[in-house]
């Protein structure tokens, strides 16, 4: 059922769900979830529903070190997230599923932060975050791909150029109070101050 949208969401999703843990998140892997995901993602661009699921499903595979590698530079995961940010600027649950998913594709994998960085997802970030500067969801998120990305010392002061610190600084002044954005913010913050 490759060109049933709703068959495609619906699947991602439960890809997203059967990833919550280690084991099922490999065994996923090896029977092609990756794969399957971005090709669904690939071939419904336009539903906005493929894309939030989509980008769920490659946060959680990548939530596993060992997943993010293949699923960036085997499975084009990196570039399917950044499509779908760009497809679907206005939507606010895109925007922060595609910033958790790059989050955790760069989180511990320093090829994987230099390709987004190169296909420009700092900029991305920062352009969800000031687009939906009241959802604190974005937000927190956006923070938490912004602190990945910074891992990366080289990355710093492009992400600096491109205004990240100053969106981490809004999302902490806005939205202080919400313990994801507040330690998120914080991090990233410690993280691009030292650059």
């Amino acid at each position: 059922h490759q060109q049933s949208a709703a068959v495609q969401a619906w699947a991602c999703a439960a890809v997203w769900n059967l990833a919550g843990n280690d084991e099922n998140s490999a065994a996923l892997m090896r029977q092609g979830a990756g794969a399957k995901v971005v090709r669904a993602m690939d071939a419904h661009r336009g539903d906005a529903l493929v894309q939030e699921n989509g980008c769920g499903a490659i946060w959680c595979l990548a939530f596993l070190d060992e997943n993010a590698a293949p699923l960036a530079q085997q499975h084009g995961a990196d570039a399917a997230v950044l499509r779908a940010m760009d497809a679907h600027q206005q939507s606010a649950v895109v925007q922060a599923q595609a910033c958790w998913a790059m989050c955790n594709l760069a989180a511990g994998n320093d090829e994987n932060s230099a390709a987004l960085m190169r296909q420009g997802a700092g900029a991305k970030v920062v352009r969800a975050m000031d687009k939906h500067r009241g959802h604190a969801l974005v937000q927190q998120n956006g923070c938490g791909a912004i602190n990945a990305l910074a891992r990366v010392a080289a990355l710093r002061p492009d992400l600096l150029r491109l205004g990240a610190g100053a969106a981490v600084d809004r999302a902490l002044a806005q939205h202080g109070g919400h313990s994801g954005v507040s330690t998120w913010g914080r991090k990233a913050r410690a993280r691009l101050d030292d650059a």
